[in-house]
């Protein structure tokens, strides 16, 4: 059975329920150095933590928005890096999603990330979970389309390329139930914000066509924000890295039976 078999098959399940609630991570930038306000090397006992947390509120999905490991020297040390961090997912007793961030690509293409994570599925893609649509967007991306690959790539320059946006609007266009929305770089309004994606205006004016999108959840920008697009929550999360010691830095989102979504801090 392929995990979307498996979401559909829970889905029919829990159809009865008022409200839906699933975990979020972000920027766990997990490495051997610290520098700045970045812990990169305690991050990963951080991810245990919130993990856990979820576990204990029988939390059954996470979301990984991104840049889950930090920039390493050479492919073998981004492998083993990513390694640890997949343990830690591994250990969560639900199913696990990933978004790939800009520094999941400083060593790696993306088909070596997504693969060492142990993802089954691409860059970007879509997905029905518990009766609600999940769009995961791909934002690491030059102008012209190319990917992200190996550091080749600036962080402040990424775009959803051309593709991705006519599948964006195919596949909302199919869609006719509630749809929340991820991606690592920001599409939010902030102006001249050097987080937000450069075409996220684009990615905007497709979401406008489509009333049933109900959230948008980014990485990123490390502080995190409340922010909304024509009226779509916006919810950016603060970063793992950023943490003190074991604390837990996650979020529980919460679609609602009326259609609105909680977003709160563990």
């Amino acid at each position: 059975m392929t995990a979307s078999q498996q979401y559909e098959a829970i889905s029919a399940s829990v159809a009865h329920e008022s409200t839906f609630s699933f975990g979020l991570v972000t920027d766990l930038h997990y490495g051997m150095s610290a520098y700045g306000n970045r812990d990169c090397p305690g991050a990963l006992a951080r991810l245990h933590a919130t993990l856990a947390a979820f576990a204990d509120a029988r939390i059954e999905l996470v979301v990984n928005l991104g840049d889950a490991i930090d920039d390493a020297p050479s492919v073998a040390a981004e492998l083993a890096l990513c390694a640890e961090v997949r343990k830690a997912f591994d250990a969560f007793p639900g199913e696990v999603l990933h978004v790939i961030g800009n520094h999941d690509v400083a060593m790696l293409s993306k088909t070596e990330f997504l693969a060492a994570m142990g993802s089954r599925y691409p860059a970007y893609y879509s997905l029905d979970v518990f009766g609600v649509h999940f769009v995961l967007l791909d934002g690491n991306c030059r102008e012209d389309g190319t990917d992200f690959d190996r550091g080749n790539f600036s962080w402040d320059n990424a775009w959803v390329s051309p593709a991705q946006m006519e599948w964006l609007a195919d596949d909302l266009a199919a869609v006719n139930r509630p749809t929340l929305l991820f991606c690592h770089e920001c599409l939010d309004e902030t102006a001249d914000d050097p987080h937000v994606l450069r075409n996220a205006p684009d990615v905007r004016s497709v979401l406008r066509r489509h009333p049933n999108i109900h959230a948008v959840f980014h990485g990123h920008y490390h502080p995190g924000r409340h922010t909304s697009i024509d009226g779509i929550p916006c919810h950016t999360l603060p970063a793992l890295v950023t943490g003190v010691g074991t604390e837990t830095v996650g979020t529980v989102a919460t679609l609602r039976a009326d259609g609105t979504v909680i977003a709160r801090s563990l």
